[in-house]
């Protein structure tokens, strides 16, 4: 579907439900709707590409914009300056979505951070996927909420 066939309206339409129609509409038109979101929040124009956002001849690394600190989510690597996970950027490009939708999702975060992400996780892929596995595993989770309230003597 094209944004020009697109029945969206502001009224009455939740984020979830935004989202969905979004995600029917054809990629130009999903990239065209990420750009229009992205100069209205920032009120700039949207670079055509990672290059022109970062200027000629710049070299952009994935370092710039991931850290990885112990006092924030146990040291995981983080998008810098934020408490996203790199894992939670790479779980939304495993379920299919394009960098300009995890825009959309996550829209405080620039092209360049999700890029960079994005470019982590390709490096790091072992290492992210794993973290993703322990981290959607309900069972693992159930079992750390047990053992952390038996050290703090409470019951579930």
């Amino acid at each position: 579907m094209s944004l020009q066939s697109a029945e969206i309206t502001t009224e009455n339409v939740g984020l979830e439900q935004l989202l969905a129609a979004i995600r029917q509409l054809d990629e130009p038109s999903r990239v065209q709707v990420a750009r229009t979101l992205s100069e209205i929040r920032t009120g700039q124009p949207v670079a055509n590409s990672i290059s022109d956002a970062a200027g000629p001849g710049t070299v952009l690394r994935a370092d710039e914009h991931i850290a990885s600190d112990r006092e924030i989510l146990n040291g995981v690597p983080i998008v810098k300056g934020t408490r996203i996970a790199v894992r939670c950027i790479a779980g939304y490009y495993q379920m299919g979505m394009s960098t300009d939708e995890i825009l959309i999702s996550l829209p405080h975060l620039t092209a360049s951070q999700v890029h960079a992400a994005l470019a982590y996780y390709f490096d790091h892929q072992d290492e992210i996927d794993r973290d993703l596995q322990e981290n959607s595993d309900m069972e693992y989770w159930k079992a750390y909420i047990r053992s952390h309230n038996e050290k703090n003597g409470q019951e579930l």
